[in-house]
C-alpha cells in the first residue's frame, strides 16, 4: 500500500523520489511515516476512515483546512499538500523534530490558549458547546452500549447546573500527549482530525482527562501538572467554566472508555475506572 502510495505522489510531482520511509508510532488511528526527499523531511498520513469513534473524528478535509488556517504560526506544522489516493485519503506535512508530550503543562496550557484567541476558520462543524450538549451527546454514547455496567454511571447524569453555550472557538478536539510534541520548551499541536468550532473546554477536559493521560502516557497527570497547565492557560474564566461542566465530561469519558472496552479496546479499562473515580470526587 505505501509503495503505490508513494508512486501515485510521485507521478503527482509531490515528491521526486522520496526515501527513505519510516514507519512513525504513537498515534492510535491513521498511519503515518517520516519521509526524507532530499534534504527535506516530511510527514505523510494515510487516514483510515472506519477509526472515527462517536467522541473522536478522523477528517482528513477537516485537518487540511485547520492546517491551511494556522500556516502562518507555530501552533501545528506547516502543511506541504493534500489529496486522496486510489488507498484513501492523505496529507504531507513538514517534519517537526520532538517527543511525545510528558512534561511542562504550562507550555501545552500556554499554547492552547493561543488556540483559542485565534479567529475561526470557515468549513468547519460546530462541536459540543454547553451542558445540554454534553448530556445529549453522552446519552447518545450510552445508547450503544450493550455491556452492563456495574452502577449507575449509565442512567444518572452529574449534577453541573444549566451551563449555557458561549462564543465557539476553534478546538483541536483530540489534545492527548501522542498528538503534543515537545522540544525543549515548544509545544507543537499534531493530528488536527478532529477540530470544532466549539467550547474550548472540549480541549481543557481532553487534556486533564485522567483516562486520556493513562491511555496515551501510562498515568494521569499530576496535581502539580494540572495546576501547571491552568496557570499557563491564564483565562480564569474559562476555567471557572471547566470546573462547573468537569462532571459532565467525566461522565462522557467514562461511557467513552466503556464503549472503547465493549468494542474490544481493553487499553480503555483503566481509564474507565479512573474516569469513574474522578466522577465520585466531584460528586463528593
Amino acid at each position: 500500500m505505501l509503495d503505490s502510495l508513494l508512486a501515485e505522489l510521485v507521478a503527482q510531482g509531490v515528491f521526486r523520489s522520496p526515501a527513505p520511509v519510516t514507519s512513525l508510532s504513537g498515534g492510535r488511528t491513521n498511519r503515518v511515516w517520516q519521509i526524507r526527499d532530499g534534504v527535506a523531511e516530511y510527514v505523510l498520513k494515510l487516514y483510515d476512515p472506519g477509526c472515527a469513534t462517536p467522541l473522536f473524528a478522523n477528517d482528513a478535509q477537516a485537518e487540511a483546512l485547520v492546517l491551511d488556517h494556522l500556516r502562518a504560526t507555530d501552533l501545528a506544522p506547516r502543511k506541504i499538500a493534500s489529496g486522496e489516493a486510489a488507498c484513501g485519503d492523505w496529507l504531507l506535512y513538514q517534519y517537526v523534530p520532538g517527543e511525545k508530550w510528558d512534561r511542562n503543562a504550562f507550555a501545552v496550557g500556554a499554547q492552547l490558549a493561543a488556540v483559542h484567541k485565534l479567529g475561526l476558520p470557515r468549513g468547519l462543524k460546530r462541536g459540543p458547546n454547553g451542558s445540554d450538549a454534553l448530556i445529549s451527546q453522552t446519552k447518545s454514547m450510552v445508547s450503544m452500549l450493550d455491556a452492563p455496567v456495574t452502577d449507575n454511571l449509565t442512567r444518572d447524569v452529574p449534577a453541573a447546573g444549566d451551563v449555557a453555550p458561549i462564543a465557539p472557538v476553534l478546538t483541536h478536539g483530540d489534545l492527548v500527549p501522542a498528538n503534543i510534541l515537545l522540544a525543549a520548551d515548544r509545544v507543537t499541536f499534531i493530528d488536527w482530525q478532529c477540530p470544532a468550532l466549539s467550547d474550548p473546554c472540549e480541549d481543557i477536559a481532553t487534556f486533564l482527562s485522567p483516562a486520556m493521560q493513562i491511555v496515551y502516557r501510562g498515568a494521569s497527570l499530576a496535581p502539580e501538572d494540572e495546576r501547571a497547565f491552568i496557570d499557563g492557560y491564564a483565562n480564569p474564566s474559562v476555567i471557572a467554566r471547566y470546573r462547573k461542566l468537569e462532571p459532565l465530561y467525566h461522565w462522557r469519558m467514562a461511557i467513552y472508555c466503556q464503549w472503547r472496552v465493549q468494542t474490544g479496546d481493553l487499553d480503555y479499562a483503566q481509564g474507565l475506572e479512573a474516569e469513574r473515580m474522578a466522577l465520585t470526587k466531584r460528586r463528593d
